[in-house]
Formats: C-alpha cells, sequence, structure tokens
C-alpha cells in the first residue's frame, strides 16, 4: 500500500525513466516513480531521479526571477527607474541586467552569437518584454543544463569568445554561475522592492520552491516523526 499524496505532473522531468510520470511522495518523506499502466497505477520505482542538481537551480534561478517581475507590472516607470545606492540602482536595470547575463552565458555555453547582438535582439525595457525573454532563455537554459548533465559534460570546456583573449571554462561553472548571479540580483530586487512599497514580497529560497514545483502545502512527516535528529 502506498502512503503518501501522489503529485501528478505534467511535465515530463522523468528523463531517466520515461515510463513514470507521477510522483509519489511517500510518508517516509522519500520520492518515488509511479509507473502507470493502462490507465492504472503499477508498481513504485523508488530512487527515480526527479531532477538533478543543475536542473534544480536552473530552474528556481528562473522562477524566483519570474516571481518577481510579476510582483513589479504595476509599478510606474518612475517607479521602475527610482534609484538607490545599491548595485544597478534601479530595479528596471537590475532586472533587465539579470535577463541579459543570462542570454549572454547562455549564448556563450551554445556557442551561439550573442542574441542581444542580432537584430530585433535588444532587451525591452518593460516587465512583459522582460518576461518574454526571460521565459525563453529559461527553457534554453534548462534544455542546455539537462544535455550537459545527462552526457556527463560538466567539465567540458566551452570558448569564452567575449573574453580578450579568448579564454576556456567548463559547462559547469558557467551554469552555476548563472544561477547564482541571479540569486545575488534577486537578493537587490527584494530591497529596491520594499523601499518601494511592493507587497506580498517572497523568500526566493530554493526549498520553498521545490515544495511549489512538487504541489505539495507542506513537506511530508514521515511515519516515524519525533525521533530525535
Amino acid at each position: 500500500m502506498i502512503h503518501g499524496r501522489l503529485i501528478e505532473t505534467y511535465d515530463p522531468i522523468f528523463r531517466f525513466a520515461p515510463n513514470y510520470r507521477r510522483i509519489a511522495v511517500l510518508s517516509d518523506g522519500s520520492v518515488g516513480g509511479i509507473q502507470i499502466t493502462q490507465g492504472k497505477i503499477g508498481r513504485i520505482c523508488r530512487g527515480v531521479k526527479v531532477m538533478t542538481i543543475a536542473e534544480r537551480l536552473l530552474r528556481h534561478d528562473a522562477w524566483t526571477t519570474r516571481s518577481l517581475l510579476l510582483l513589479c507590472r504595476d509599478l510606474t516607470d518612475a517607479e521602475l527607474d527610482r534609484e538607490f545606492d545599491i548595485g544597478h540602482r534601479s530595479l528596471r536595470r537590475t532586472f533587465r541586467h539579470m535577463v541579459a547575463n543570462m542570454e549572454c552565458w547562455c549564448d556563450l555555453m551554445m556557442g551561439k552569437p550573442q542574441r542581444l547582438q542580432q537584430p530585433g535582439g535588444e532587451l525591452p525595457k518593460t516587465v512583459a518584454g522582460i518576461l518574454q525573454h526571460l521565459d525563453v532563455v529559461g527553457e534554453d537554459l534548462l534544455a542546455l543544463g539537462r544535455s550537459v548533465v545527462a552526457a556527463g559534460r560538466e567539465d567540458e570546456f566551452f570558448i569564452d569568445y567575449l573574453d580578450e583573449p579568448h579564454t576556456s571554462k567548463p559547462l559547469g561553472a558557467g551554469l552555476v554561475h548563472v544561477a547564482t548571479h541571479g540569486m545575488h540580483h534577486r537578493a537587490q530586487c527584494l530591497y529596491l522592492m520594499r523601499q518601494l512599497g511592493v507587497k506580498g514580497l517572497i523568500e526566493g529560497d530554493a526549498i520553498s520552491w521545490e515544495r511549489n514545483y512538487l504541489g505539495l502545502e507542506s513537506w511530508p512527516v514521515p511515519r516515524s516523526a519525533g525521533h530525535q535528529a
């Protein structure tokens, strides 16, 4: 008998075990994959990989930046451009810098020309436009991260053609850099948003994000709850 809540997902996260299409959050706090056969729940496979660490970093990064941008949709141009003595000084400049950085590193790691330098590639100044670019590059980075991890290419070097002279850097480090760069600037955004009186701010931590991603109201409590840690 399965104890725990079953979370249906339409996200193809079970790429290592494509026959598993649902997540089983079990009473002991573990996560397994549930095999679906002719519409019926079959056996549980414990240890089905839900997400790699790289995928967690990239999903959390894009989702959290998107959440902050959504909270800024009702700000006026004057508020978006109001300057404070921190980082890039305004929300608009900070968000545009963050998404442009994602695009830049994604193109570097994929060995493609910089999209910002292509006709029509300039990052918009509106919140809606920044969101559109974020959604595209977020998916690009996720696909890149998946392919890098699946092929074991984390230590493979890519060419940073923006450096002069050109340099070689590890793909794994590039992916981590993108995610940690976003976290650094989101802290600045949260400060700016508080100064502007934006309500409903999120903490933006990875644990809360993953619980939300799995559709859980709270983390499962093991049946052996009460034991000493």
